[in-house]
C-alpha cells in the first residue's frame, strides 16, 4: 500500500494534469464564444475595457532579454546587423 504522502503527491499530480488537459479542451470555444458575444454586445457597453485602445506595451529596458541581447551586440558588433 502506498504511503500517504506518495498518495497525495498522486493526487495532485493527476488534479493539475487534469486541469491543464480540461483547459486545453475548453480554453478554444470558450475564446470563440466569448468573442462572439462581445462582437454582438459591444455597442451596447462602451465602458467596457475590451473597448478601449491599447499602446503596444514593450518590455523595460532593464529586462534580462534586453540585457542579454545588448551583451551579445556588444561583445560582437559585426554578427548582429
Amino acid at each position: 500500500m502506498p504511503r500517504a504522502d506518495q498518495t497525495q503527491q498522486r493526487l495532485v499530480t493527476w488534479t493539475v494534469a487534469l486541469s491543464v488537459y480540461a483547459h486545453g479542451l475548453t480554453a478554444g470555444p470558450a475564446a470563440t464564444r466569448y468573442a462572439d458575444w462581445y462582437h454582438a454586445h459591444h455597442e451596447h457597453h462602451p465602458v467596457m475595457p475590451e473597448s478601449v485602445p491599447v499602446a503596444d506595451q514593450r518590455p523595460p529596458s532593464t529586462s534580462l532579454l534586453y540585457r542579454s541581447r545588448q551583451r551579445v551586440a556588444v561583445a560582437a558588433p559585426g554578427l548582429n546587423s
